[in-house]
């Protein structure tokens, strides 16, 4: 899957976390390993960077959309990526739970990533 099919099926209402077992799974299968033989970590990083490229351009191409934020904050509330908390604070200024999600990226990152993420 790339980052474009992962986009579309973001758009028709997949969650990223699916999208994201999906890449995960593809992995694993890329090299003959299934889940009983790995840990939950095994290609955490390579997961969560196609994550992160799929949150990046749904916010860049597709951010008007309407499911975007709702499937972002989704997504941030899973994961303690920055690419996930950056894309929906940095392009949503309004959404259910921002507040929550903005204080815990606040806890999560340093103040030089997140200072251009407004408080209300």
């Amino acid at each position: 899957m790339d980052v474009l099919a992962a986009t579309r099926r973001v758009l028709l209402g997949e969650s990223i976390a699916t999208l994201s077992a999906t890449y995960r799974q593809g992995l694993l299968d890329s090299v003959g390993l299934t889940d009983d033989e790995t840990s939950p970590d095994t290609f955490r990083k390579e997961t969560l960077r196609f994550a992160g490229k799929v949150c990046r351009h749904l916010v860049e191409h597709h951010a008007a959309h309407g499911y975007v934020a709702t499937a972002l904050t989704d997504w941030a509330r899973r994961v303690d990526d920055y690419d996930a908390f950056d894309a929906l604070l940095s392009t949503y200024r309004d959404f259910d739970g921002r507040p929550a999600i903005l204080r815990r990226g606040k806890i999560l990152f340093p103040g030089p990533l997140t200072a251009h993420w407004e408080e209300e």
